[in-house]
């Protein structure tokens, strides 16, 4: 189950997007392959990502999920697919599909930002996805590991930030949503949000036990 989880989510994401864009939006048919696929893909990847963040008692509550090797298998999954995204972005980069990223046939700000932060994000992910092998471990980072694994966290919060720089003007325009469905962005960092935050009161919630252990 926890090696068709990856799969089922982009699945699901490919199926919303679906929905979405050329069912109630009006995107031509033709540009499933391409750019629904595209959408798919950030989509799916920004999820799993955000599943790794989740604290390991979730995992552990589930008899089918081992936390480090599952959170191993979305971590990968999520960088494939994130890679994915950024090679078929480069390649329907245009003001015909992504209009708000230019003015004048230009990139804009927020062009530049959203591809800013997308490539770094998958550039600084590149390292901890190295080291999850275990000759690439020994071979490049030997002690320094913990410290590169790490770097997944700057990668999310950098991915998140090419999340809101292309999203966040059409989060608040509700009537502008097809048949009232949310944007792919906001939907990606509501359910990062949600797994931050139970990350953090996981972690509060086991300090305060900790203390009053310590102090029984």
């Amino acid at each position: 189950m926890k090696r068709s989880l990856p799969i089922i989510i982009f699945l699901l994401c490919l199926i919303y997007a679906f929905i979405r864009y050329n069912v109630f939006k009006g995107v031509d048919y033709d540009l499933i392959p391409t750019y629904i696929l595209n959408k798919s893909l950030s989509f799916a990847s920004l999820i799993l990502f955000a599943l790794t963040f989740l604290p390991n008692v979730i995992f552990e509550s589930f008899k089918r999920f081992d936390a480090v090797a599952s959170k191993k298998n979305f971590s990968l999954a999520a960088y494939g697919m994130s890679v994915l995204h950024l090679v078929i972005t480069l390649f329907i980069l245009s003001p015909q599909l992504y209009p708000k990223f230019y003015s004048g046939g230009s990139f804009n700000v927020v062009g530049i930002l959203t591809l800013f932060f997308g490539i770094i994000s998958i550039v600084v992910f590149t390292l901890p996805f190295l080291a999850s092998f275990q000759k690439m471990r020994k071979l490049l980072f030997k002690k320094e590991v913990g410290k590169i694994f790490r770097l997944a966290k700057l990668a999310y919060l950098l991915s998140l930030g090419h999340v809101i720089t292309m999203g966040l003007s059409g989060w608040f325009n509700v009537s502008d949503w097809p048949a009232s469905l949310p944007p792919i962005t906001l939907l990606a960092f509501l359910v990062s949000m949600v797994c931050i935050c139970m990350s953090i009161s996981v972690t509060i919630m086991h300090a305060y036990q900790s203390r009053a252990e310590r102090a029984a």
